[in-house]
């Protein structure tokens, strides 16, 4: 039982995070050799503290768990490697890197002693390139990368092909489409970390700003800011105050260029409702929407029609972005996309563990095919999710399987919670940590909204739908889109299904394979025997926190909830 993993090769740790405006700090295991690679388990500090994006930290706590979970010996860990270039970040402040290699093990490992291991660092770019492409399952590819910023860049093109990342454009940090986008956050009242609140709400506004955006831009010379905003960068540098990244910079200029040239100033009030949004604050996030959008297709464009490379993969932060991966994939330049459920910074672990091994001369390509990529945490025993329950004293019921439960709870309207196997690896829920419901009427969208999730009414949730269905058998790409990172067009297909498709008529699904998960496969089949529903509710199990982590937090949210019914591994149910 208590028997020790026996690695094939070697354990290579990828981290992610710092004590110093560090954020999404992460935690990579893989054992790799010379024909194998295989991603042991993933898994975001935030989700184990609770504390959302998990800034300035080191993913301790995180990688505590995992290596309990997959009963590692520390020992066996050959190395352990950051997504950022650390000494790199500190040299570009003129400081210098005062942390050896011991004290960044003891700060990770405390209750280990590995000091006699050594700490690496791959370019941040590089790690997000690497967690893209060796995950992917293309043989050649263009990658993308878009964020806030890495070391000296904000987006980057490479190619990727014989197993190497070849990069052959950047673009410069002030030019960062990242941080534009989270100017554009801040001034609709949202964090800057909630930019999926901004690509919501750009669906109800028009482009009205595209063209003065674009006019700041040199489009033809990787998109540098043009002459028009030296002045709004140089008042912006004396406002900042000097951290390591210049998000804070970028940030206030754009906030100038906003107010003087456009006359919009910060909402001073929340938004709650995106209903009743103000015409030119729609209009603000439909325009930095619609120009992401047109920049990610200008930058491919060229390498694309060079290369003849015609399948992409997309990374880093702004490749959350499911409405811009959806208008890349339906690019006729465009054969197939791929995005890792974790493309934000939690990713760079991830990817730096495999561009380690690659270096190393190891495996570090992934197949893409059979799925298991986005289950990398922590599972829970029935055993112990009873005794929980038991501790609550609360009343449950046993099944040999609970899918007949969960179809006739969703058909008669219910909202079910699935707690099941490992928890997801990125930040949509993929039917492990989900909550679900039916989709056939448009008032189970703002019920959730507001009586489940805490949030603004408005918001678009999207659908879990079943690979195999034949009503959805020519959507183009869907093999990839099996994590909820690609919106597509909304056909006839989905015309009964309203809560999932958005004001533009787009959805976002995921195309669930047997292969990928097969119990949450049976529960939506079991759905659709009873109701006909094609089409399910899925949005992620959490309340104003990270997607739930533990037992514990699912059997209080539940209670606390208007949820109606929670399933623990598909057996033990609780219901109101």
């Amino acid at each position: 039982m208590n028997q020790k993993y026996k690695p094939i090769g070697e354990i290579i740790v990828g981290i992610n995070g710092w004590i110093e405006e560090g954020h999404d700090a992460s935690v990579t295991i893989i054992d790799a050799n010379e024909d194998n690679c295989k991603i042991l388990g993933a898994l975001e500090e935030e989700k184990v503290t609770k504390n959302k994006c998990a800034y300035n930290t080191l993913p301790v706590k995180s990688l505590d768990a995992l290596i309990k979970y997959l009963k590692i010996d520390v020992s066996d860990i050959k190395k352990v490697v950051f997504g950022w270039n650390l000494p790199m970040l500190f040299q570009g402040k003129n400081r210098l890197m005062e942390f050896s290699d011991k004290q960044i093990l003891r700060m990770l490992f405390p209750n280990n002693n590995i000091e006699n291991k050594t700490v690496g660092y791959i370019d941040h770019h590089l790690a997000h390139a690497a967690c893209a492409f060796r995950t992917s399952g293309f043989e050649r590819a263009i990658v993308l990368i878009l964020d806030g910023q890495g070391e000296n860049e904000s987006g980057s093109l490479w190619i990727g092909q014989n197993n190497g990342l070849q990069r052959i454009k950047t673009i410069d940090i002030y030019s960062s489409f990242g941080y534009l986008y989270e100017a554009v956050n801040e001034i609709l009242g949202f964090k800057v970390n909630e930019s999926g609140k901004t690509m919501g709400l750009a669906a109800y506004g028009t482009d009205q700003y595209l063209d003065r955006i674009k006019s700041c831009f040199y489009i033809r010379d990787n998109f540098c800011l043009n002459d028009s905003m030296k002045k709004y960068k140089t008042a912006a540098k004396r406002f900042s105050s000097g951290h390591m990244d210049m998000q804070e910079t970028c940030i206030i200029m754009w906030k100038l260029f906003f107010a003087e040239k456009l006359g919009i100033k910060p909402l001073d009030k929340k938004i709650t409702s995106f209903y009743d949004v103000e015409e030119k604050y729609r209009n603000l996030a439909a325009s930095v929407q619609s120009f992401l959008e047109f920049a990610a297709m200008e930058l491919l464009k060229p390498v694309i029609e060079e290369t003849n490379i015609r399948n992409v993969c997309v990374g880093g932060g702004v490749a959350l972005n499911c409405k811009m991966n959806g208008v890349l994939l339906s690019q006729d330049m465009v054969d197939d996309i791929y995005i890792n459920p974790a493309a934000n910074d939690a990713g760079v672990s991830m990817g730096a563990a495999l561009e380690y091994a690659k270096q190393m001369g190891l495996c570090s390509r992934v197949p893409f095919s059979g799925g298991g990529l986005e289950y990398l945490g922590i599972e829970f025993e029935d055993s112990y999710i009873i005794g929980k329950i038991e501790e609550y004293g609360m009343n449950y019921d046993v099944y040999d399987n609970a899918e007949q439960i969960i179809a006739d709870e969703v058909n008669r309207g219910g909202i079910v919670a699935l707690f099941q196997g490992r928890n997801e690896w990125g930040p949509r829920a993929l039917g492990n940590r989900s909550i679900i419901a039916s989709a056939a009427s448009k008032t189970m969208l703002d019920y959730i909204n507001s009586k489940i999730k805490k949030r603004e009414l408005g918001r678009p949730l999207g659908p879990t739908i079943l690979f195999d269905n034949d009503e959805f058998e020519d959507v183009k790409g869907k093999k990839s889109a099996k994590y909820m990172n690609i919106a597509f067009r909304a056909g006839a297909d989905m015309e009964k299904y309203e809560a999932v498709v958005h004001c533009d008529n787009t959805y976002r699904p995921q195309f669930l394979e047997k292969e990928n998960n097969d119990i949450y496969y049976r529960q939506i089949r079991k759905i659709k025997e009873t109701s006909g529903e094609a089409a399910i509710i899925n949005t992620s199990f959490n309340i104003e926190t990270p997607i739930i982590y533990n037992v514990d937090d699912a059997i209080t949210a539940f209670f606390k909830s208007k949820l109606t019914c929670l399933v623990f591994n598909n057996r033990i149910v609780l219901k109101k």
